[in-house]
């Protein structure tokens, strides 16, 4: 992925430009409502499994310091060339160079990867070993049990609300809440719907263009702006009906 379409998410620009943004604003609004944001600029973050570095990128500007953490250094190459000069952020590809004490970590469509529960919980249990006393964990992952009829890819394997809760609590989490999150293939908002009629044309030239193997990232840059125009309008990324996507919140020590 990160070879061929420069990310780790989808491989579709379009739907990347607008769905990596509707996360990063959905769970700034989560993180908000779970630790008072005037408090941010004196915690640290980490950023597990950050890929190209769009989040600890936003998030970055809000805290005294943020790692970010990716076992692949092509991706962790890709975070480094758009974070130069970033004198608070650091890169690692090394899970046992982590050092805290983190208070704030995010887990986005990370941990669904870890097929094992036996690998899940190591590497939890390795996060929880560098927070501080009282971090919070924010994941956003797939999950099983939703009654929506949702066809996994291998790679990902989505868990029962209570096995992700089960799971983080053996590696010293204590779950606190969650929040359904929308999907723009299988749930699409108002805003998504928006974003997919007013890029109709440029979408399909750009595709046009990747078949032709012609650069097309000025047009895919186009996406990203247009996400953004819209998602200021209101970002309704979090819903209220139940949803396969969840955004769970988990503390470590007391809920």
């Amino acid at each position: 992925m990160a070879d061929d379409h420069g990310t780790t998410g989808y491989s579709d620009r379009w739907v990347y430009a607008f769905d990596q943004l509707m996360r990063i604003r959905c769970i700034e609004r989560v993180l908000g409502e779970i630790v008072d944001v005037r408090l941010w600029p004196d915690l640290t973050l980490l950023d597990f499994g950050c890929g190209r570095g769009d989040f600890i990128e936003h998030f970055g500007r809000f805290f005294k310091q943020s790692v970010g953490y990716d076992w692949s250094d092509r991706v962790i190459r890709l975070a480094a060339n758009r974070l130069t000069g970033r004198s608070n952020v650091t890169l690692l590809d090394t899970l046992d160079r982590l050092q805290g004490p983190f208070d704030v970590v995010l887990a986005v469509t990370v941990l669904q990867h870890m097929l094992s529960d036996e690998e899940l919980l190591r590497t939890l249990r390795t996060v929880s070993s560098v927070c501080a006393p009282k971090a919070v964990l924010i994941a956003l992952e797939s999950r099983e049990g939703s009654g929506q009829s949702v066809d996994f890819p291998p790679h990902v394997r989505a868990r029962t609300i209570d096995e992700w809760k089960r799971l983080l609590d053996e590696a010293g989490w204590i779950f606190c809440k969650d929040y359904s999150f929308y999907n723009p293939y299988l749930i699409p908002t108002r805003s998504f719907e928006e974003y997919r009629r007013t890029t109709r044309w440029t979408r399909r030239m750009y595709r046009v263009l990747k078949r032709m193997h012609v650069d097309a990232d000025w047009i895919g840059t186009r996406f990203e702006k247009q996400a953004a125009r819209i998602l200021e309008q209101g970002v309704d990324g979090i819903i209220e009906s139940d949803s396969f996507s969840k955004i769970m919140v988990f503390s470590k020590g007391s809920a």
